[in-house]
């Protein structure tokens, strides 16, 4: 598994290091926005899609 992040907005670029060992993450939020209601959550997660609605949940590994 691998760390990533999520947050709100939309995701318009992810930048990588010359060893591709760092990524930095560039989001756009369309809508202005107060800092306290801008979220962000790095970790291991697993991504998961739903095949019959156009649905991803996001679920959280604890034991990292």
């Amino acid at each position: 598994m691998y760390m990533t992040a999520v947050s709100v907005g939309e995701l318009v670029e992810t930048v990588y290091t010359s060893d591709l060992r760092k990524k930095t993450y560039h989001y756009y939020m369309a809508t202005p926005t107060a800092a306290p209601n801008i979220a962000l959550a790095v970790g291991l997660v697993l991504l998961c899609a739903n095949g019959v609605v156009v649905h991803c949940g996001v679920n959280f590994l604890s034991d990292f």
